[in-house]
């Protein structure tokens, strides 16, 4: 067993694990927010978020790509991909009027597929996610 840190405060969970060993969760900060974590072998690696104060890692496939939730500026929480060093707001990724809103995305596969659940009309409804926009 190891213990695979903080980002400075009391708490950190893990969520997923690849094939590789690329392990994604949520670390605490001494300011007593969480965000989105990458556990390396230094220690978790601040994800960031979508510009609101928390958020949190859920799924990770082999390529690296990770998926989960962050608070936005706004204070809504929307689901997120983080590849290649940044987020990107996956309700970026479907058109403005489909009447959804992707709020927390759960599990992302090696093809790139997202599954989660999010806002439709209102309704709280699953979803998956085949193709990224961007």
């Amino acid at each position: 067993m190891k213990e695979l840190g903080t980002l400075g405060g009391s708490s950190s969970e893990a969520f997923d694990i690849s094939d590789a060993r690329r392990i994604v969760g949520q670390a605490d900060r001494s300011d007593g927010t969480h965000r989105a974590v990458v556990f390396e072998s230094g220690g978790p690696r601040d994800l960031g978020t979508l510009g609101g104060a928390a958020s949190s890692a859920h799924g990770v496939n082999e390529r690296g790509q990770v998926v989960g939730w962050s608070w936005t500026q706004e204070g809504r929480v929307h689901a997120f991909l983080w590849q290649e060093g940044r987020l990107i707001d996956l309700n970026d990724s479907i058109a403005p009027d489909s009447g959804w809103v992707l709020q927390y995305a759960e599990a992302i596969n090696d093809r790139g597929q997202i599954t989660g659940w999010g806002r439709k009309d209102g309704e709280t409804r699953a979803f998956v996610l085949d193709e990224i926009r961007r």
